[in-house]
């Protein structure tokens, strides 16, 4: 390994975060809440930081080659903080990982759950209170050019009036639009 911390070229980790993690280093339980940390030392910190960030990964990599494999993985992390005797650090780095998982996987259920509801919402909504909502819409935002016309007259010679709302891949007539709103509904159910 060399001395010279630019061969990661611009590569920093951002100075918001060195300052945070150093503050709560600091003020721990000694009571040092309002120490300062000087400049030099949070550029210091993050040169050692991402020197460390480099030594972990490169001796993760050779764990994993040693086990045939180019694709690294927690157990190669766990491996190569034992080679560098940070095996101390395997318990917590677990633990957190797991946490970090269970948070994962909690926000995407939680995302799905809103999906589903936010489907349920549109599918059993009245289709005519959408269709007025969307006359009304756009009748409103296609103007006569009274209104404080743009002078973008490609959009004001539609006829709105005549109940195109402008999407000809809505219901023709012939219930099309809810057999879709069906299909998706229930696809999003069964998920």
């Amino acid at each position: 390994m060399t001395d010279n911390h630019d061969d990661f070229g611009d590569i920093t980790i951002p100075n918001a975060v060195i300052y945070r993690l150093t503050k709560a280093a600091v003020a721990g339980d000694d009571g040092f809440a309002h120490a300062g940390v000087a400049t030099e030392c949070k550029t210091a910190i993050n040169i050692v930081a991402r020197l460390f960030i480099h030594y972990l990964t490169a001796t993760t990599v050779e764990v994993a080659r040693a086990k045939g494999r180019t694709k690294l993985t927690l157990a190669d992390v766990l491996d190569a903080l034992v080679r560098i005797d940070f095996g101390d650090l395997v318990d917590k780095t677990q633990s957190d990982v797991a946490l970090l998982a269970d948070a994962a996987e909690r926000g995407k259920k939680r995302r799905a759950d809103g999906v589903k509801a936010a489907a349920v919402k549109r599918a059993t909504s009245d289709p005519a209170e959408s269709s007025a909502a969307t006359s009304s819409t756009a009748a409103a935002n296609n103007g006569d050019g009274d209104d404080g016309d743009d002078g973008d007259d490609a959009t004001d010679d539609r006829d709105v009036g005549e109940g195109d709302d402008g999407d000809e891949s809505d219901d023709d007539g012939s219930g099309e639009t809810e057999a879709k709103r069906q299909k998706m509904m229930d696809a999003l159910l069964s998920a």
